[in-house]
């Protein structure tokens, strides 16, 4: 009976262990994600100037040595002009960025309304 206590005892934290490897491995590969990551504060504000604009967010990213620049522009509700608004920072992220592939989303009242990928 003692006997079995201690194996029960020894399989658990064996397991315990193996979770916090992985847990410290996903971590690590996360940072290295997120190191790619930068944010281009300057370009989202001159974006969130636009009068349909409530909010936006620009970023900087490369990813299996692809570079992309990705922006989330929230738009007010009463907004119409979806396609427009998308094309024309679409358009102007890739004059910025010739280098990279911009995705657009625009979001209106938490929806993604519209996407936009130009290579």
């Amino acid at each position: 009976m003692t006997l079995v206590v201690f194996l029960l005892a020894g399989c658990s934290s064996d397991n315990q262990t193996k979770k916090e490897d992985s847990t410290g491995e996903n971590s690590a590969q996360e940072q290295e994600i997120n190191s790619d990551l930068q944010i281009d504060k300057e370009t989202a504000d001159e974006v969130a100037k636009d009068e349909a604009v409530s909010k936006a967010t620009v970023q900087l990213s490369e990813l299996e040595g692809k570079k992309f620049v990705n922006a989330d522009i929230e738009v007010d509700k009463a907004v119409e002009n979806i396609d427009e608004i998308a094309d024309k920072y679409a358009k102007e992220l890739k004059e910025k960025y010739p280098d990279r592939t911009a995705d657009i989303l625009i979001i209106q009242e938490g929806k993604v309304v519209k996407q936009l990928t130009q290579k």
